[in-house]
């Protein structure tokens, strides 16, 4: 993976030449929001400077054993201190999104920080809100970008077991444990290089990916036999979380990670869904193998975007309304869906 030299230089001029780093990832941290977040971190303290990771809510507990994890500074239940932090930071870097929006309610701070702004993401179509971007589509993570840019940074002496158990950590959830996003074999040498750090493959999935509450699993045991719908004339399949289930399961951020890819375990579903309600909103994640084009089905019907294969939007409206319209756009596509 090759970053332009004249970006790497503009990247490293404003590292080397600030001292005080706020980094941001987007609302509801997942795997690589936290891994490549955490891994600039350590990077940043291992060059002797100053960092704060900022996130407008909370991650789930199972990415809390990540080194200074549990120093995550949450908008949501710190607001002024979050301003604080961005007051005196010098420098802004938003890692794992590339729209203003996914930062949520931190949005007024960040369209309103005065230092520089930097992005490292791997979604495609990147607003220009920073002042330095790196943005690589074709990534299987944030976390792999992160660390092909240490590399290219000439900091990659500085690659400690802490920074590459994070980065590891972001590409193995963003990947599904390497079942899609995965195909280069750029991916595999990083993740080859970040094993010589010393860390523990078998340990480090099973934090992150058998580390559930009993919970979770009777979750996922009522969601499969009362709320699992499958379209087979159209090759697609679809599951929902109601609010009363939340409820009754004791539902926390991070307990339905993954359920959304278990409908393309059934043999002919090539696309699916998973619709989650709230009280304000219907969030809709969306699925997808080969060819058929995830993000522009949520770009058409949920005001959303991602990647090819793995995207995601929302709709105000009742849960309802978002299976109906869902079922509709299914419709609009049958075409792709049933070649």
């Amino acid at each position: 993976m090759i970053i332009s030299e004249q970006t790497i230089s503009n990247f490293k001029e404003i590292i080397e030449s600030n001292q005080q780093f706020a980094i941001l990832v987007h609302v509801n941290p997942d795997g690589d929001a936290i891994g490549s977040a955490f891994g600039w971190h350590n990077l940043f303290k291992n060059l002797g400077k100053e960092s704060r990771v900022i996130a407008p809510n909370d991650c789930p507990d199972f990415f809390k054993w990540i080194n200074d994890a549990n120093t995550l500074l949450c908008h949501d239940t710190k607001e002024a201190e979050v301003a604080d932090v961005l007051l005196a930071a010098q420098v802004l870097l938003c890692v794992d999104f590339n729209h203003i929006d996914r930062s949520d309610k931190v949005k007024t701070l960040v369209e309103n920080f005065k230092g520089k702004k930097l992005m490292v993401d791997h979604h495609p179509y990147p607003q220009d809100f920073a002042h330095e971007i790196i943005s690589i589509p074709e990534a299987s993570s944030t976390s792999e970008i992160t660390y092909w840019t240490i590399c290219q940074l000439g900091y990659r002496e500085l690659l400690t077991k802490s920074i590459a158990e994070s980065l590891y950590t972001g590409i193995l959830t963003d990947t599904g444990g390497m079942s899609h996003n995965s195909s280069h074999p750029d991916t595999y040498y990083a993740v080859a290089d970040l094993l010589t750090c010393g860390i523990n493959k078998t340990e480090i999935h099973d934090l992150v990916l058998n580390n559930y509450p009993e919970g979770r699993i009777r979750l996922l045991g009522d969601i499969l036999s009362k709320n699992l719908r499958v379209l087979y004339q159209y090759n697609t399949a679809y599951m929902f979380i109601t609010e009363g289930q939340q409820k009754y399961f004791g539902y926390r951020p991070g307990d339905s990670e993954g359920f959304v890819n278990i409908p393309l375990s059934i043999k002919g579903i090539k696309f699916c869904a998973f619709f989650t309600e709230t009280p304000e909103m219907v969030k809709v994640s969306l699925r997808s193998k080969g060819d058929f084009p995830a993000n522009k089905f949520s770009a058409e019907f949920f005001n959303g975007g991602g990647h090819h294969n793995a995207a995601g939007g929302k709709i105000k409206g009742k849960l309802f309304d978002a299976m109906h319209l869902f079922e509709e756009g299914v419709k609009a596509y049958q075409d792709l869906l049933t070649e």
